[in-house]
């Protein structure tokens, strides 16, 4: 068995994002740990605001020399706060991403699964008066 060379990955290549993971990780491990995070094709670079046009300029020539391309429109410079992984991260820390949330509570899915949780305490509420109804406010307030 041989290693597999290309430009690209194969179709249908199981391991593809780990591999990527590592190739990721290792041209970037001296700086990971200091003033980088990475996962898969994402990457932040943190740190004061005195030093961050050095780290960025590291960062960015480590990126030439292995030959990544970066999509600039997908790319955001000195920023306090950004989206990264569909969570707002700022030096406040990591929040969830208000759109994401919003997306989930409209979601039809959850309306229904409410409305079947609605009909199943009314099922047993019937057959056992030991249901409060909670379950019905909770949906109330999603919907």
């Amino acid at each position: 068995m041989g290693c597999l060379h290309g430009r690209s990955d194969v179709f249908g290549l199981k391991m593809a994002p780990t591999t990527f993971q590592r190739i990721i990780t290792k041209i970037f491990d001296e700086y990971i740990l200091m003033f980088m995070k990475v996962f898969l094709d994402d990457f932040a670079i943190y740190g004061p605001q005195m030093e961050h046009l050095s780290q960025l300029r590291l960062c960015l020539d480590r990126c030439r020399q292995a030959r990544l391309s970066l999509n600039p429109t997908k790319c955001a410079f000195f920023v306090a706060s950004g989206n990264l992984l569909g969570h707002i991260v700022s030096h406040e820390g990591i929040d969830m991403d208000p759109d994401k949330v919003q997306a989930i509570m409209n979601d039809p899915v959850v309306v229904l699964f409410c409305t079947h949780r609605r009909n199943q305490g009314r099922t047993a509420g019937a057959l056992n008066q030991g249901i409060t109804g909670q379950e019905d406010e909770q949906c109330e307030t999603a919907s």
